[in-house]
This record gives C-alpha cells, sequence and structure tokens, in this order.
C-alpha cells in the first residue's frame, strides 16, 4: 500500500520508502492521509525492456499525441538510476509510476522497501538516509551478492508468450483486429524494439547482449505515464530530486503480456474482469472506452478471447 500525506500542497510519503505494510508500520504511517493499493508487477522479460532505448519511448510519446491529435499524451519520465548517482537523468520504465529506469534501480528499492531486505544499493532507511545526506551506493552494505544474483536472474528471464492454441483461434484473430480498431494500441503498443547488440544501456553501465539485442518484442504498453482517471494523488519517484508533481495522478500503460494468468487487473487490483478493467479508463483514454462500450456482444467476446490468448 502506498502512503503518504499532502503537505503545503506537496506530496510526502511515510517514510521506508512510502510504503504502508500491513503489520508493524509506525504511528507516522498509520496518520498518512492518502492510500494506494499496488497490485505486484511481473519482472518476466525486464531484461528486455531495459534494453529498449530512450529515444524508442521518446519517439512512441511524440507520434501518440501526433496520432491522436494531443488528446493522448504518454509522459516520458526522466529519473537517476542508481548505478550513475549524479549523473545524467534516463528514461524510467519500471514501476506503476515508471520510477526506475534499470532492473538493478527497482530491484534494489523492491528488497528493501517491500521485503525489508537491505542491500549495498540501500543498506537501510531511505528517509534517514536523505537526511544524513550519505551516499546511496555503498558496495560493502551487502557482502553475499544477492541483489546482483536477483538482478541477473531478472535479466535472464523471458516473457509469457501467447497461448498458441488460443491466439489461433478465429474469435482471438478477430479480437486482435477490434484491439487495434478502438483504440487500445494507441497505449497499449505491441511492438517495442532493443537497442542492437554492443549498446551501452543508458544509465546502467552494462552492454545489450547479443541475446537481448536486435530483437522485437510484444509487451503490449508504451511504457508512458498517462491520466486515465485512476489516479490517487501519489507520487513514487525514489530520489527527492526526482520528484514530479505532474505524476501523481498518473500511472504507466500496464504491459499485457501474460495476462491471461492474472486474476485482477489495474494498478490497484479492483478490477477482476476485463469489462471492469475497460470501463475504468476515462481521462485520455475515454474514446477507446466509448468505442468498447458500442462494441456489440459478439464483439466483446471476441476482444476477451484475444485477451485471454496474451
Amino acid at each position: 500500500m502506498r502512503a503518504g500525506f499532502n503537505t503545503a500542497g506537496k506530496y510526502v510519503g511515510v517514510p521506508d520508502g512510502g510504503i504502508l505494510h500491513t503489520i508493524n508500520y509506525d504511528t507516522i504511517a498509520t496518520s498518512a492521509k492518502m492510500y494506494g493499493p499496488r497490485v505486484t508487477l511481473s519482472l518476466l522479460g525486464d531484461g528486455y525492456i531495459e534494453a529498449v532505448s530512450d529515444q524508442e519511448f521518446e519517439k512512441i510519446a511524440h507520434e501518440q499525441a501526433k496520432a491522436s491529435q494531443g488528446k493522448v499524451h504518454g509522459e516520458v519520465v526522466y529519473v537517476t538510476p542508481v548505478e550513475s548517482a549524479g549523473g545524467p537523468k534516463v528514461v524510467g520504465r519500471f514501476g506503476w509510476k515508471s520510477q526506475h529506469a534499470t532492473v538493478l534501480s527497482a530491484s534494489a528499492d523492491a528488497l528493501l522497501h517491500e521485503l525489508g531486505v537491505p542491500n549495498r544499493i540501500f543498506p537501510g532507511d531511505l528517509a534517514a538516509s536523505v537526511k544524513g545526506g550519505g551516499s546511496f551506493y555503498d558496495a560493502a552494505a551487502d557482502d553475499s551478492g544477492e541483489l546482483d544474483k536477483m538482478v541477473a536472474f531478472i535479466r535472464s528471464t523471458e516473457p509469457a508468450s501467447p497461448d498458441p492454441v488460443r491466439s489461433a483461434t478465429e474469435g482471438a484473430k478477430a479480437g486482435s483486429k477490434i484491439f487495434d480498431r478502438i483504440g487500445c494500441s494507441l497505449c497499449h503498443v505491441r511492438t517495442l524494439k532493443t537497442a542492437p547488440p554492443g549498446t551501452l544501456v543508458d544509465g546502467s553501465g552494462i552492454v545489450v547482449s547479443e541475446r537481448l539485442g536486435n530483437k522485437k518484442i510484444h509487451p503490449y504498453s508504451d511504457y508512458l505515464l498517462h491520466d486515465i482517471g485512476t489516479g490517487d494523488g501519489i507520487i513514487q519517484n525514489v530520489w527527492p530530486e526526482d520528484y514530479a508533481e505532474s505524476t501523481r495522478n498518473k500511472f504507466r500503460t500496464a504491459p499485457l503480456w501474460g495476462l491471461r494468468f492474472r486474476l485482477w487487473m489495474m494498478h490497484d487490483g479492483r478490477s477482476l474482469t476485463y469489462h471492469q478493467a475497460i470501463m475504468r479508463h476515462r481521462g485520455e483514454a475515454l474514446s477507446t472506452t466509448l468505442n468498447y462500450a458500442h462494441l456489440s456482444p459478439a464483439e466483446k467476446k471476441e476482444l476477451r478471447q484475444f485477451l485471454d490468448s496474451l
């Protein structure tokens, strides 16, 4: 649960990374005025997402706004990777607010603030580190190498592929066309391409491998932030210098690869069916929602068959 306060018009998260756990939280956390449930994100295939260039996301944002006459305008978020503290900001892509640019940044944050496991990036309380003015990057804080093993594992995973049987049905094929026709694919972008092998990934210090490079992947997301009317006023940037008030009511477009394995949808898990999730899309996505609402029952069924194949 993300939690915090609205102080003098600005969002301030509770201690320990702005995350409120269901047990053992302190009195400061219990007095929080703003709450936002969060569904845990899948990590499968994130190595490919890390290997997509910043320019690819910036291009999508530009083309998206142009194609929709400015009605849909995904926000590119620029954040500071922990690997290059003090260096240039790069495009965020991990987390519900795209608050992380690299797998290492996201993993280190999650280890401490979601699981309570200190590591070489976040050796202790984030708030205390900020107040103390010390360095976050403390190689001596973790001798086990647990974080780096986790990062290497995540980077080696493959995303869930579409179900070969379901995706081959006539209903799913028709639903795929409906998905494009009503405007879903404007934000749930079907295909991204990773950078060529040998490319230095912005901010991470790693080089795109032969396995990850020059690959077309199909995450069904633009990894940009959008206001679709479900905002909760909460900002999730990790570093104080990255705080962006413009993100308070926006969320990253949820990737749809592996959708058939999920029991709940949207950032808060409050949508249990595709219909519920789609009908909650307002704001930038209102025209798509209205297009969906005008589909015939048969067309909605075909759309569900397509989504069930992902």
